[in-house]
């Protein structure tokens, strides 16, 4: 068994060996893994999960820190302030889906999505909450169903008042 100062060395000289791949090795050791992972299907995720269960605090931290810089990524993506008052404030921002189409995309990660490209940034914008909810409420966002919206109307006036 390895002593806690061993086991940090280890992950140094991992960490420095890792640093100094070029891209053709890095894309070599992942075509790798992804070989490993698909030989040994559920291995890798029952090996994650026993990770879990041993170190919650350690990757509740993780998670904790990682959401928060990725929302403060995707604010200063976004502007940084809101677009109607200006505040800056990162607690007291949301992003709001401009033609009001949030609620299809309830189990989606907009912070995830807006810093990786994968969402048309166009069709968001920084709000504060107060902001926020005026535009909602009088726009009638909230009483939307999913049924009844599409993912993006034709025009941009189609049939709901824009505030912002």
């Amino acid at each position: 068994m390895r002593t806690t100062e061993q086991k940090q060395k280890r992950r140094i000289q991992d960490r420095k060996y890792r640093e100094g791949l070029t891209p053709a090795q890095r894309e070599e050791r992942n075509k790798k893994a992804r070989e490993y992972n698909l030989l040994h299907p559920g291995r890798t995720t029952e090996q994650s999960r026993r990770w879990v269960a041993k170190n919650k605090a350690r990757y509740n931290k993780y998670q904790k820190n990682h959401r928060r810089t990725t929302r403060l990524k995707a604010y200063e993506i976004l502007g940084g302030c809101c677009v109607h008052c200006g505040e800056t404030d990162p607690v007291l921002l949301d992003i709001d889906h401009i033609y009001g189409n949030g609620n299809l995309r309830k189990n989606r990660n907009s912070d995830q999505e807006v810093v990786s490209g994968r969402i048309n940034r166009e069709q968001l914008q920084l709000l504060c909450v107060r902001c926020h909810r005026l535009k909602t409420r009088t726009n009638g966002d909230h009483l939307r169903s999913n049924s009844t919206h599409s993912e993006q109307p034709e025009s941009h006036d189609a049939g709901q008042m824009t505030l912002f």
